[in-house]
């Protein structure tokens, strides 16, 4: 018979013998599969957990119904990648959790910070990690404290302080801080995070980066005000934006549909909500990929 039927016998067989049987297998597949059976007990979680490959390790390690000891004995296994999977166990204690918080590999740390079952206080400590990716990860937790966002906003590296400008958590005190931060991509962050509020959009608009500008009507938060005020942007690349926008109203893109900029023009060719009439006189276009995009459009 072919690997698939014992693989399929492996992930769904109720049989303890068999069970058995599929763990000492010689196909690393066929015991993966046997790893992510519901039904297997104790002792065959417990052969598995020792299995000489990582992968099957990992899946064990991952387990809700491993017991304690053996994801403890797990959690001091060689791989990097097991201890990342012991890390990720929805099941795993706080005492396990501290062990793998100072872990060597900083995969193994991330993956702690990452667990909803890390405790604030690991979170903190993890938030001062030698390490910027491991500081990064943490800055994505949706479970920071107010002083934990403030220490990760004043992180010196821009990966740590981006992971912050984009959680969606973060206070709007933190999203001000870093609406005025030195580097475009932190401020770029703040105007893509949907949490930002209206007025720092505002604020945001005036940046004199129209790469930053071109982003705000990409955030489901923005208001016809404001995409009516960057409509009117200097560079087209900003008009553009605002002629994909969603919520771009009929009256907007009529306005657009004269811009002097035939990118702008497309995009108005290009957006549900233009009106027929203005898709009819866009078919006279001066640019024929704008004609054909229009033509296309009214015949929908």
């Amino acid at each position: 018979m072919s690997d698939r039927y014992y693989i399929h016998l492996a992930e769904t067989s109720k049989d303890p013998q068999t069970q058995l049987g599929l763990s000492m297998d010689a196909s690393e597949h066929i015991r993966m599969a046997l790893a992510y059976n519901p039904s297997i007990g104790l002792d065959i979680i417990s052969r598995l957990s020792e299995d000489s490959s990582e992968r099957v390790r990992d899946i064990i390690a991952r387990r809700s119904d491993i017991p304690r000891l053996m994801l403890l004995n797990l959690a001091r296994d060689k791989s990097a990648t097991v201890r990342f999977g012991v890390a990720q166990n929805p099941s795993i204690s706080p005492d396990i959790l501290v062990q793998l918080a100072t872990d060597k590999d900083r995969v193994v740390r991330q993956g702690v910070a990452r667990s909803e079952s890390t405790p604030q206080d690991i979170l903190g400590y993890l938030a001062r990690d030698e390490n910027e990716y491991v500081r990064a990860t943490v800055a994505e937790s949706k479970r920071l404290s107010p002083s934990m966002f403030t220490i990760l906003a004043h992180d010196k590296r821009s990966s740590v302080r981006g992971a912050v400008a984009q959680n969606t958590s973060a206070p709007t005190d933190i999203l001000k801080l870093l609406a005025r931060d030195t580097e475009w991509f932190i401020r770029n962050c703040v105007v893509e995070n949907t949490s930002t509020p209206l007025h720092l959009l505002w604020i945001l608009a005036e940046d004199k980066s129209w790469s930053l500008r071109q982003s705000l009507p990409r955030n489901k938060g923005i208001s016809l005000e404001l995409l009516n005020k960057l409509a009117k942007d200097a560079y087209w690349q900003v008009r553009r934006a605002v002629a994909c926008s969603p919520v771009a109203s009929p009256e907007l893109l009529t306005e657009l549909s004269r811009d002097e900029d035939w990118h702008v023009r497309a995009a108005v060719a290009e957006n549900e909500n233009t009106p027929l009439e203005v898709l009819e006189m866009l078919t006279h276009d001066s640019k024929s990929i704008i004609c054909d995009i229009a033509e296309e459009m009214v015949t929908c």
